[in-house]
């Protein structure tokens, strides 16, 4: 009997290890398949899955699925029925087939909650076929619902949709129901004739999907929706500029339409900027190609318009010194304190650029355009030069090119020095001549050229350009004052045979002068204008002086060119020793 209870004890005990083994063997499975689900539940949406693992699973629990979204759908179409039949009228209609999607939409977030992400899948797929054609049809086709109520409507079924999404980390679903908004809000814009509103919820829709991509980083479903806002407003635009004015503002409000513009660009500066300040992130590509975008279809929509004379260039002005204001206080406020962030200043400043000039040409004309942009010149560069920021010289040497071409200097000084005839001094007017004396300034500041973004030569290109300008300016008063101490014909127009050595008289002193100036360091620039001086007059010479010229003239012009390629090539030399 012992013998027969030990026996008993020993196969009890065995048992017990058998047990025991299997539960661990069980215990080991759910945990391999708990991480394997989370791991394929946390899987970033843009990364191939494996096609082969679980397939036969996958198909299995997939066809089931597709027959209960179709008796989704079916639910749907039964609303419809009953709708069209009388039983219930078009605003309840409406009304339930409305909050059936939504329920559909809750429904995708319990089931991605348990960790079924294919079954959220398809519940989310059928909210959203259900919900954005019924808006539409409820809108074009059965005049049920006004526009406004409508974007109210679309609006909220989509936040509430997104907020799944964004809950739920569930990507795909962001993408239908943005797409699938998207597509509605452009169909009912076109349908409705409610263009500013329907637009402008895009532009809504665009600035929450720019968050979408910073926060859970989806950053290409931003993006696609960027495009698509850019494409509608640049479109509206068009229309507005190119069509029949009668006709266009019957159709479209000028000052709508400029509301919508700078709300473009005013939404998506300002996420940008929230962003670089509340992050250490880099601004990218995208950004900045968003950001030119913005610009060229706000700003220069609004001067085109402006232009048509439809509407007024004040508001799109301060909108723009307003964020010219608020982009160089980004970056200097901040950028600057942030090492390593250069492309982030370079991308705030040169948007700064951008403004300040979009609101100079906007707000002013004539003199005091000039006068503005000359004195942003002036203290941009020496900011540059103070802050050794070669940016900001080449920001300086823009605003002077910018004055420099609005005061007329360029096409006069050209006449001057190569036309057929000389203008009248009138053309150096007190614009011009405020033009010259900010370019010399700018001259003599420092330009920083030891940066990690500028090299030592393309940092001095800003002012080898300010230096050309300023020689070219001058140039042309001298030739203009000179001219009027020449003999005149009958006809009061001065002969070439006497204007060409004068001509190369000029180009010669030229020469020599920044051949000699070059020896300052912070004017070796000059030296890169010599040989095309140079140039430039023996090309005159042999179009001008042999052509039209005399033989005391020639002599003339020939000892003065002479002269010079000799003296200047040797100052240049001297200057590159003393430096």
């Amino acid at each position: 009997m012992n013998q027969d209870d030990q026996g008993l004890e020993h196969r009890l005990d065995r048992l017990s290890r058998q047990l025991s083994a299997i539960e661990q063997r069980v215990a080991a499975l759910e945990s391999e398949a708990v991480t394997g689900d989370r791991l394929h539940r946390h899987r970033p949406a843009e990364s191939p899955a494996d096609g082969s693992r679980d397939e036969p699973g996958r198909t299995a629990e997939m066809i089931p699925l597709i027959g209960r979204t179709l008796l989704v759908l079916a639910g749907a179409f039964v609303l419809r029925a009953i709708t069209e039949t009388g039983t219930l009228n078009q605003v309840a209609g409406t009304a339930l087939g409305i909050l059936y999607a939504v329920a559909w939409f809750i429904m995708a977030d319990r089931a991605a909650g348990k960790g079924r992400d294919m079954a959220a899948a398809f519940y989310g797929l059928a909210g959203a076929i259900i919900a954005f054609p019924l808006l539409a049809e409820s809108t074009i086709k059965f005049n049920v619902l006004a526009p406004g109520s409508t974007a109210a409507i679309l609006a909220g079924v989509t936040a509430i949709a997104l907020a799944v999404a964004w809950r739920r980390n569930l990507m795909w679903m962001a993408w239908v129901i943005t797409l699938g908004s998207a597509a509605t809000l452009v169909v009912l814009a076109v349908a409705t004739k409610a263009l500013f509103l329907y637009i402008g919820c895009l532009l809504l829709l665009g600035v929450a999907t720019l968050w979408f991509g910073y926060i859970k980083k989806w950053k290409s479903l931003g993006w696609t929706v960027a495009g698509l806002v850019d494409g509608a407003v640049l479109m509206l635009g068009i229309i507005m500029v190119m069509g029949e004015t009668g006709k266009v503002t019957e159709i479209l409000n000028p000052y709508a339409m400029l509301a919508l513009q700078l709300g473009l660009v005013v939404a998506y500066f300002g996420s940008f900027a929230v962003r670089t300040l509340t992050s250490d992130e880099d601004v990218r590509a995208p950004e900045m190609l968003q950001g030119a975008a913005a610009i060229l279809i706000s700003l220069g929509g609004a001067h085109a318009i402006a232009v048509r004379g439809v509407a007024s260039e004040l508001l799109p002005g301060v909108v723009s010194l307003v964020m010219a204001a608020g982009c160089y206080s980004v970056s200097f406020l901040f950028m600057d304190r942030k090492l390593g962030k250069r492309g982030n200043f370079i991308f705030y400043t040169t948007s700064g650029l951008a403004f300040t000039l979009a609101a100079v040409i906007a707000l002013l004309e004539g003199g005091p355009q000039v006068y503005a942009l000359a004195g942003v010149a002036l203290f941009i560069s020496w900011l540059g030069g103070t802050r050794e920021r070669a940016t900001l010289s080449l920001h300086g040497a823009v605003y002077i090119l910018a004055a420099a071409a609005g005061s007329g200097l360029f096409a006069s000084a050209a006449k001057a020095l190569a036309g057929p005839v000389v203008p009248g001094i009138a053309w150096f007017a007190s614009p011009v001549l405020a033009v010259l004396a900010v370019a010399a300034v700018y001259c003599w500041f420092p330009v920083a050229t030891h940066g990690r973004t500028w090299s030592d030569g393309i940092s001095r290109i800003p002012k080898f350009l300010v230096l050309a300008t300023f020689a070219l300016g001058l140039g042309g008063i001298a030739v203009t004052v000179g001219a009027v101490v020449l003999p005149h014909g009958e006809d009061g127009v001065i002969s070439r045979a006497a204007l060409a050595p004068l001509r190369t008289l000029i180009l010669g002193v030229a020469a020599i002068l920044l051949a000699w100036v070059c020896r300052f360091p912070r004017l070796k620039e000059a030296a890169w204008l010599v040989y095309p001086v140079l140039i430039a007059g023996g090309l005159k010479l042999l179009m001008e002086d042999l052509r039209g010229g005399r033989p005391m003239t020639l002599v003339v012009s020939f000892a003065l060119y002479g002269g010079a390629l000799i003296l200047a090539p040797r100052l240049v030399r001297r200057s590159k020793q003393l430096n």
